[in-house]
């Protein structure tokens, strides 16, 4: 398996047999290198998910707590192909600790966008996972947040706020590429190089972001 050991195996099986044989499918359709059974697709899927968490993020989690942080991911992945412009987005509370799960179709700044949105709202996160997932062949972004002050948030505001900032951060994302080509396209029937230099500066610079961005996930 390619992902560190972060879950005893003992662990592993505790929250296998918590979740229901939905999130038990679902598993079976996300790519991890070397996962014939449920019970090593549910350790490739944690170790991933944890995978830039801190050892004191992991070591207090129960088993229930897990299966329950697992089947939450899994439904915002699924919910995605019917979700309005492919974004999932719940929120969960308990006193005032609030669980954001995302889910949408991989691009660069969600993890930035998001983190806007929730200081503005006046979130006190303590954990922002953001990996980046293979379900049915296809790139998926999952994000796991969790944070505290929910009390004091109205989420009947925040999700429509993070709804509008993804949707707009998909349309710009979309629109950036054919709009750079068009310019580019332009400089070259004037018979200058100027914008085209400069659009492809601009889109190197997007691309280094992108990558390193992802490269920070891994």
């Amino acid at each position: 398996m390619l992902f560190r050991s972060a879950f005893s195996q003992v662990l592993v099986k505790q929250v296998l047999g918590l979740l229901d044989p939905t999130s038990t499918q679902v598993l079976s359709r996300l790519a991890f290198p070397g996962t014939a059974t449920a019970e090593a697709s549910l350790a490739g899927f944690l170790n991933h998910l944890f995978a830039r968490a801190t050892p004191e993020m992991i070591k207090h989690r129960a088993a229930s707590d897990l299966a329950s942080i697992v089947s939450s991911c899994l439904s915002a992945i699924t919910a995605v192909a019917a979700a309005p412009d492919r974004i999932s987005l719940s929120i969960s509370s308990e006193d005032d600790v609030a669980r954001l799960f995302l889910a949408l179709d991989d691009r660069p700044f969600i993890i930035s966008s998001v983190a806007e949105r929730l200081s503005e709202a006046g979130a006190r996160v303590s954990t922002f996972l953001h990996p980046v997932l293979t379900f049915d062949g296809a790139p998926v972004a999952l994000s796991f947040v969790e944070f505290s002050g929910a009390g004091e948030i109205d989420s009947t505001r925040l999700l429509p706020r993070l709804q509008e900032t993804l949707q707009t951060l998909k349309q710009v994302v979309q629109d950036f590429e054919p709009m750079a080509a068009s310019l580019v396209e332009a400089a070259a029937l004037f018979g200058t190089g100027q914008v085209s230099t400069t659009f492809g500066k601009i889109h190197e610079s997007r691309s280094e972001e992108h990558t390193s961005e992802l490269q920070s996930r891994l």
